[in-house]
């Protein structure tokens, strides 16, 4: 048999790649599978609107520091789809995803592209029983289908406005959404935030542990983007609960695409994924703390989810100049809406692939992580 690309399985057939925000067909589909997700050990559970991968990584790396097995299940990927399913580090195999794609097409009910992943990840932990497997959600979380987990650890990151179409427009209707996940009295976890957030939260579980970011972050940290000092505090407040005694370290921690400084045809380049103005303003903060009373090129393209117009405005008090690249047509804004929705904005266009050939000053890439992934395939060996 040849294998077959793991984007091209998922390409091949006709499952959504939008959103079933709905468990009751995926319930049946896990129980027709004999609830695989039933026999995997220590799971730890994580929503948020930024950070959640951050937060994932710095657990998954102290608990292997520790001796530990992990599992992850992560979206999106940068590369492969092969990359969200994880044990240790080491993305499942392309035979492996197929063998189990091929399992998991056995079910007619399966609604979306992100229910066939997770049934493939609860299926790959089943078979593999690592020590810990630490679960990401995809989208809310109070109906997202990896919410059928029962957890040992439930841990909520930093609330703000994404997928408001769905989710809902005020950060409290979101939040109620995030706080879907906390299961009392199973232990949860969360970060210093907005009080009606906090409120929420604490309503959904009276006794969820609240966190304050760090004031610092370590300086033999890989990841050094202001934000971390609340996903790192999470991640130390993880460790504790799990392992009291236990002295984690973070240092081999390292998610690509989160603050990533490469130098690339001899100029030094900042890769960050912040596609929602959250995720912006974290940005320029850490931008302006390494690189103070400097301008940046930006390099951005955003999907069509997002509030673009938010993203961009953000953006421009820190910009030389923002180039624009609609990387692909059905996911992304085209130029002329971006054009529509700033016009107060001088924004420029560019094509994916003259990218890495422009000569620009100060480059920092943003924006979707589908759009990095694109450009790092021209930018990087």
């Amino acid at each position: 048999m040849t294998l077959q690309n793991p984007a091209h399985l998922l390409q091949n057939l006709a499952y959504q790649k939008g959103i079933n925000y709905d468990l009751s067909n995926f319930q049946k589909t896990l129980a027709s599978f004999n609830n695989p997700h039933h026999a995997l050990k220590n799971i730890i559970h994580i929503a948020g609107t930024n950070g959640k991968g951050s937060t994932l990584t710095f657990i998954s790396s102290a608990l292997q520091d520790l001796g530990y097995t992990v599992g992850t299940y992560t979206s999106p990927h940068i590369h492969s789809y092969c990359e969200r399913i994880q044990i240790n580090n080491t993305p499942i195999s392309e035979k492996d995803f197929s063998r189990f794609f091929e399992k998991a097409r056995e079910s007619n009910a399966l609604q979306t592209e992100f229910e066939v992943l997770t049934l493939m990840a609860f299926l790959y932990f089943q078979e593999k029983n690592p020590d810990y497997c630490i679960i990401e959600t995809g989208l809310g979380g109070r109906l997202d289908a990896t919410n059928i987990v029962t957890p040992i650890l439930s841990i909520i990151t930093k609330i703000g406005l994404d997928h408001e179409a769905i989710l809902g427009n005020t950060i409290e209707k979101i939040a109620t959404e995030k706080a879907g996940i906390l299961k009392p009295p199973i232990p949860a976890i969360t970060i210093q935030q907005n009080p009606s957030v906090l409120a929420i939260f604490k309503k959904s579980h009276p006794n969820i542990q609240i966190i304050p970011a760090l004031t610092t972050l370590p300086k033999n940290l890989h990841m050094q983007g202001l934000y971390q000092k609340e996903n790192l505090a999470l991640a130390q407040a993880a460790l504790n609960h799990l392992h009291p005694d236990a002295k984690p370290n973070f240092q081999k921690a390292h998610i690509w695409g989160r603050f990533e400084r490469k130098e690339i045809n001899g100029q030094n380049w900042i890769i960050d994924a912040a596609h929602n103005p959250d995720g912006i303003d974290a940005l320029i903060q850490t931008l302006t703390h390494h690189y103070p009373n400097q301008k940046f090129t930006f390099i951005t393209s955003i999907l069509k989810t997002k509030n673009a117009g938010e993203i961009l405005s953000r953006l421009a008090p820190h910009a030389l100049s923002i180039h624009y690249c609609c990387f692909d047509p059905q996911l992304a804004h085209h130029y002329k809406d971006i054009q529509s929705l700033v016009p107060h904005l001088k924004i420029k266009e560019i094509d994916l692939q003259k990218i890495p050939k422009i000569p620009i000053k100060n480059p920092v890439l943003t924006g979707s992580i589908y759009f990095i992934s694109h450009v790092t395939l021209y930018l990087l060996p």
